[in-house]
């Protein structure tokens, strides 16, 4: 026969094993939201990264037109040089040219007057 007294310690028991279960499944339950959470976590930074990339990306693909760019103006003010250049030359020449002339023709009134 089963007295009173085994009865509450075999409900007690059982009570015990029904919380160690819930607890297991509580545990599992959070195990899992936490794990469902780190792969969100993961995504998000996967994400991050992806965007990171993609905008530093642009940014050297910028760098690299506007470097083009100032290589073709770069280009376009050397040619400018070298035509003010050749146009100062020629302008410095001519100078120097008039200006022999000029002396020349002083200097000789002045030399054929000497004779």
């Amino acid at each position: 026969m089963v007295s009173l007294h085994d009865i509450d310690i075999q409900c007690n028991l059982s009570d015990e094993r029904q919380a160690s279960n819930n607890d297991e499944s509580s545990w599992s339950n959070n195990w899992a939201d936490e794990k469902i959470q780190q792969e969100k976590l993961v995504q998000e930074q996967k994400s991050t990264e992806d965007d990171e990339i993609n905008r530093l990306k642009s940014i050297i693909s910028d760098i690299q037109l506007e470097n083009e760019n100032l290589k073709e103006l770069n280009a376009e003010l050397y040619q400018i040089k070298l035509q003010y250049t050749n146009t100062d030359s020629m302008v410095n020449e001519s100078i120097i040219k008039s200006q022999d002339i000029d002396i020349q023709c002083l200097l000789q009134p002045i030399t054929v007057d000497s004779f």
